[in-house]
């Protein structure tokens, strides 16, 4: 059975961050272990939050305990998200390192042999605020997270923070192709303006292609922890051995299903436990091949 550990922030209320993980991952028959970076009341972005984040020393030693448990050996995928410090990180660095190295019989035909999939969740700011976290923090996942991924997922603003890339020179999908040629890994860059709305970009290395997923904004508030929610399906699918490009469709897919949900409910929260067949039975959208 699939297996997928999440690192990343936890929060009673709001459905964002490694919150949404297991029940997301259960919807797919997929068992899913948290270790939390966080532990907190609600989002931030509603107001002061309760709770605190989680010292990196608790962190590695929650993770020793995993590790203890045999998770490691089973372990399809790995996500990392959201961190408070640059000592969180250095642990996660290592879990991956650990997970990385334990051998498994079957894998994805696009990655190395006998390698857990690694999705970094750039978690570090947007075009509204800027960067959100401290800059060491910021730093750290460039430097130690980065190298080691299969695959990241950040927004446009977080694309081009991670690149040098002034973002005003990133006007379309093409743009943010030629940009990528400086990351060391696949990429799905979210948030991206388009004529129709909203696109997603799938950058696949191994075949120098990129696959472009573009949706109509929806109207009405659209809660947070989309980004987490499109990270999860991705990763999902991919360690259930879809195709990136049909990898992307269903993470883009099941993501706006999600939302139309909330909205049309008009929900201060995306319904993760009410949405078990949009998450199964993804919106269909469509997929284009840069040239």
């Amino acid at each position: 059975m699939t297996q997928i550990l999440v690192i990343s922030s936890f929060v009673s209320t709001s459905s964002v961050g490694g919150s949404i993980a297991p029940a997301t991952l259960a919807h797919l028959g997929i068992d899913c272990a948290l270790a939390p970076t966080t532990l907190l009341g609600r989002h931030p972005g509603l107001g002061s939050p309760g709770g605190s984040a989680v010292p990196a020393d608790r962190l590695a030693s929650l993770l020793e305990g995993v590790e203890a448990h045999g998770e490691f050996d089973r372990c399809r995928g790995l996500i990392t998200g959201y961190f408070a410090s640059p000592e969180q990180v250095h642990v996660a660095a290592a879990t991956i390192d650990k997970v990385r190295a334990t051998k498994r019989p079957d894998t994805k035909p696009w990655l190395p042999p006998t390698k857990a999939l690694i999705i970094v969740d750039t978690i570090m700011g947007d075009t509204e605020k800027g960067l959100y976290i401290r800059e060491d923090t910021a730093n750290a996942i460039r430097h130690d997270l980065i190298q080691r991924a299969d695959i990241i997922t950040p927004n446009l603003w977080e694309f081009a923070y991670l690149t040098r890339t002034d973002i005003h020179s990133l006007i379309t999908p093409e743009d943010i192709w030629k940009a990528s040629h400086a990351l060391p890994c696949d990429a799905l860059i979210t948030s991206i303006p388009t004529k129709i709305g909203l696109g997603s970009l799938y950058i696949e290395k191994a075949h120098n292609a990129a696959w472009l997923c573009e949706t109509p904004k929806l109207q009405g508030y659209i809660p947070h922890g989309t980004g987490d929610l499109a990270t999860l399906l991705l990763a999902a699918a991919l360690c259930e051995n879809y195709e990136p490009k049909d990898a992307l469709a269903r993470s883009i897919g099941g993501t706006l299903g999600v939302i139309d949900a909330a909205t049309t409910q008009q929900l201060k929260d995306l319904p993760i436990a009410a949405s078990g067949n949009i998450i199964r039975t993804p919106h269909k959208v469509q997929i284009t091949r840069l040239h």
